[in-house]
């Protein structure tokens, strides 16, 4: 007996491709849910080319319009999917000063990577709550966090340099958090000799 597929948004290229490949050397039934039809019956064809999964299917969803999700949502009903799992990986960012906005009026990169998801997996809710153990992942980056600075928010940015400078904020945050820690405890009234 099969427990369901996974669905993967996003899953014609980058992090959200090399998961699909993954999943399909599993013998997985797999659908990759993205805007792009041609580029996702593309990377099916290519993971079906490899691994031999011809159970590795694509649908359109584009995240970025309520009404689109709500159909898509319907669409899996119709056809009584059942799922053990989605993977929210579809994700783009928007730059310049320019704020372009999705069809619902909310800020486009917001509206795919956040409020999209939430309202795909809250419509799918029930459907992977009578598959137990089903599971909903999320991928999430720093591409967002304006302390990286603009290179990591650009389309063309060298992610090296991004992670680099992720990962020193980190350590020098570390750093501070123990000294702060050892200041405090020298000054918590503990007595010396």
């Amino acid at each position: 007996m099969k427990r369901g597929a996974i669905l993967v948004t996003g899953g014609n290229s980058g992090i959200g491709y090399e998961c699909v490949r993954r999943l399909a050397r599993e013998r997985v039934p797999i659908i990759i849910a993205s805007r792009d039809r041609a580029a996702s019956a593309a990377a099916v064809q290519r993971v079906q080319d490899e691994t031999g999964n011809k159970d590795v299917s694509e649908m359109g969803l584009d995240l970025g319009s309520l009404a689109a999700i709500r159909a898509f949502a319907q669409e899996i009903a119709e056809r009584d999917v059942t799922f053990r799992a989605v993977v929210c990986n579809a994700g783009l960012q928007t730059s310049g000063k320019k704020v372009v906005l999705s069809t619902d009026g909310f800020e486009r990169t917001f509206a795919v990577n956040h409020l999209g998801h939430f309202l795909l997996v809250n419509l799918l809710l029930r459907r992977l709550a009578a598959n137990p153990p089903a599971r909903v992942m999320v991928v999430a980056s720093g591409v967002h966090d304006p302390k990286l600075g603009p290179a990591c928010r650009s389309p063309t940015s060298a992610t090296s340099t991004c992670w680099r400078r992720a990962a020193d904020r980190k350590r020098t945050a570390s750093t501070r958090g123990s000294r702060t820690s050892t200041a405090s405890s020298a000054t918590s009234g503990s007595p010396t000799s």
